[in-house]
């Protein structure tokens, strides 16, 4: 998937909030043509199936509730399914944020070894 220049996930999100993004990443790529974006639904992402500092995604909710920025999620792709590599608790906090997607960076990675989680399917 590093070929392509925007990926939205479509998971739970409107035609409208679909759109809203694809015009906004389209403003963003106009200002800066190596513009890349990933936005994903929380629920589609595989998290790590480690104890998350739950501490940590507090004090990250309440950053976002404050309008602040908190680190990006990195995530990788293999076979068709999203799996966070880093940052599970910034995963975690924008995914309690009931927003239909969010901003993450694609990099290279692999479960092979490690176990994951889907959220919906851990609650």
């Amino acid at each position: 998937m590093s070929n392509y220049t925007l990926i939205v996930d479509t998971t739970v999100a409107s035609p409208e909030q679909v759109a809203d993004c694809i015009i906004s990443s389209l403003k963003e790529w106009k200002r800066n043509s190596s513009f890349k974006a990933v936005y994903i639904s929380g629920e589609r992402l595989n998290y790590p199936d480690d104890e998350p500092d739950g501490e940590l995604i507090a004090f990250y909710s309440a950053k976002l509730d404050d309008g602040e920025e908190i680190p990006t999620a990195r995530i990788f792709e293999e076979d068709g399914e999203f799996y966070v590599a880093e940052e599970a608790e910034a995963a975690l906090a924008r995914s309690f944020s009931e927003q239909p997607f969010f901003r993450a960076t694609l990099v290279k990675g692999s479960s092979e070894g490690k176990k994951y989680v889907k959220m919906k399917n851990s609650l």
